[in-house]
Parts: C-alpha cells; structure tokens; sequence
C-alpha cells in the first residue's frame, strides 16, 4: 500500500501546476440510466468535493438513493457507534438478486460448514464495503 500511495504521489508531482487534474476531472460522470436518482446537491445541499459530508448527510444521501432505485436496498442499522450515531448497511445489486437475497444470504453461511456442499452455480460476487468514522465523530 505504501508503494501505492507513492506512485500516486509522485506521479502528481510530476505534472507541471497547469496539468494537474482538479477535483472534477478525478470524478466521472455517473450513469444514470433511470434518469431518477437524485444528485447530491438536490438532497443534502451540497456538491461532492465541496466539503466533508456530516455522518446524517451521507445517511440522508444513501437513504434517497435506496429509496430512488429498485437496484439499491437499505438494510438497516445494525449497530450503534460510541458517539450514537447509527451504522446502517446497504445492498447494491440487480433487482434480480435482491429480489432472492434472503436465499443468497443462505447460501454464504454454509460456507463456514466445513461439510456443507453448497451450490454456487447461481451465486454473484459478494463485495462488503465497510466504513467507519475516525477522531471525535
């Protein structure tokens, strides 16, 4: 990771002042084939980049998303951090996939059984994302 981060670095240091990306061009346009997802701004009020979002900010932001897209569905909060702030899970998938996610979710825990034989023909990629809020909250 440390090499990573150096690359990074070095290859922006590289780049005269003039040629350095700004925020914008570091960030793509994001396909919106429904054409109803809401941007950012529209629900917190402010842009992406245009400061750090509060944790209610990006709850509110999520929340408007799972409940804009048939493709996105809260979870829930499944616990509390120290400051009492909720942490909340989120499923992004096919419509298809969340429609059959209790029978997905099934299916992984037998993956602990060491003498379980379960069928993974039908199965998607399961990627968790976690993140967590660092200094005073």
């Amino acid at each position: 990771m440390k090499h990573i981060i150096f690359i990074i670095t070095l290859t922006f240091s590289l780049l005269s002042q003039a040629d350095q990306p700004s925020y914008d061009d570091l960030l793509i346009d994001v396909f919106n084939s429904e054409g109803s997802l809401p941007l950012p701004k529209e629900v917190v009020g402010l842009a992406v980049g245009e400061r750090h979002w509060y944790h209610h900010e990006i709850v509110r932001y999520l929340d408007a998303l799972a409940q804009s897209s048939p493709r996105m569905l809260a979870l829930g909060e499944h616990a509390r951090s120290f400051g009492g702030r909720s942490l909340v899970t989120y499923a992004i998938s096919s419509e298809r996939n969340l429609n059959r996610l209790d029978a997905i979710e099934a299916v992984r825990a037998e993956f602990i059984n060491p003498v379980a034989d379960p069928d993974l023909d039908d199965q998607p990629a399961v990627m968790h994302l976690m993140y967590g809020i660092h200094g005073n909250e």
